[in-house]
């Protein structure tokens, strides 16, 4: 569950864009996106429980930490009231896209070399990362 905003010819990712580096987004906008799991999973390489949490994301240039939070139904980025509910933070790199993506979207690709599994596609102006999850 995550709103879209839109580019609107803005700065996205930079170091003074609209989600500057090294802070904390709710990866769209208004309430903080939810993902809900109905098994256990694998995410990032480490063990998660089937259960619904908050995601948020640290964008850098060449990485983004993905922070999982057990904080639900939160409105606006409000990250540093619940920060001490962080189920658990990792790294994946990011990847440049050759058109400009108009809107965030969370989108799913095939997670390769594992049929039990699928990377979470988190998209918005050129920029990209893939979050491999398996369904264990």
């Amino acid at each position: 569950t995550y709103s879209r905003p839109l580019k609107k010819g803005r700065d996205i990712f930079s170091a003074t864009g609209l989600q500057p580096y090294g802070k904390v987004w709710r990866i769209g906008a208004n309430e903080s996106t939810e993902i809900k799991f109905y098994t256990p999973v694998t995410i990032g390489g480490k063990q998660l429980a089937a259960g619904t949490y908050t995601l948020f994301a640290i964008p850098n240039p060449d990485n983004w930490t993905i922070i999982i939070n057990s904080q639900l139904d939160k409105w606006g980025l409000s990250y540093n009231q619940f920060k001490d509910k962080d189920v658990m933070r990792f790294e994946v790199p990011v990847k440049s896209l050759d058109t400009v993506q108009e809107s965030v979207a969370v989108t799913y690709t095939p997670l390769e070399g594992n049929a039990n599994g699928t990377n979470i596609v988190i998209g918005w102006d050129k920029t990209a990362v893939e979050i491999p999850v398996i369904f264990n």
